[in-house]
């Protein structure tokens, strides 16, 4: 597929990839994060459902936690962590023993994953566990979280997260582009003033925690704020 029709997939792809290049210099990678091999993998936490509380040369990147509060407040899950990115003024939860990195502060807290991983400068964007993602898609009820002909939908709900409209949805990819035939999407998008924000795992097919990420994101969205 042409990277001009990759382009036409649904909403939430879209909003992933002009997220990316709105970075400059940060850019995607479509090979799953770099673990040692040392790295455990903790269990996600539990929660079912929206009420439940190669890849090329790899720039130096930020420590794993490098905005995440030495507290914990108590709105979080137990054992959860809160990180802050003052320059996109949000916040959201993510599990203790979880990871995060950036290649600088503006992109903090926008990636989580069970074990230690890097954010290459170039490729594409890399797939972890949980994403927290601003967007400049308009939000649309009518039209977020809803695939398109790249994209089977396999749930769309309207819900609400932070008393703002929101879009529940999982989709998988049935043709191959930037990411391969069965790669799936689970997640929110929400309506943070006329913008879509994502809260989204995403993994391929291989990647078997992929149905233990999907809680992890219900408990997260339950922690986001928005400044």
């Amino acid at each position: 597929m042409s990277r001009r029709r990759t382009t036409q997939r649904s909403s939430q792809l879209v909003a992933i990839l002009a997220a990316c290049a709105a970075m400059l210099v940060a850019g995607c990678s479509t090979a799953s994060p770099t673990v040692p091999p040392s790295d455990s993998q903790p269990a996600a936490s539990a929660g079912t459902g929206p009420t439940a509380a190669s890849m090329a040369r790899l720039s130096p990147t930020a420590s794993s936690s490098p905005t995440a509060s030495p507290t914990q407040p108590d709105s979080l899950p137990a054992g959860w962590k809160s990180c802050t990115n003052a320059h996109e003024g949000f916040e959201i939860g993510y599990p203790g023993g979880w990871h995060t990195a950036s290649l600088n502060p503006e992109q903090a807290c926008r990636q989580f994953h069970p074990t230690v991983f890097t954010v290459p400068v170039g490729g594409e964007y890399i797939l972890t566990a949980l994403n927290a993602v601003q967007t400049p898609v308009d939000f649309d009820p009518s039209r977020s979280g809803t695939g398109d002909q790249y994209v089977r939908t396999m749930l769309r709900e309207e819900t609400t997260v932070a008393g703002r409209r929101a879009v529940r949805f999982e989709e998988a990819l049935i043709e191959a582009g930037l990411y391969p035939v069965g790669t799936m999407k689970y997640g929110y998008v929400i309506d943070r003033d006329g913008r879509e924000f994502a809260v989204f795992t995403m993994a391929v097919l291989a990647e078997t925690r992929y149905t233990d990420w999907k809680p992890v994101v219900d408990l997260a969205v339950e922690t986001l704020r928005f400044e």
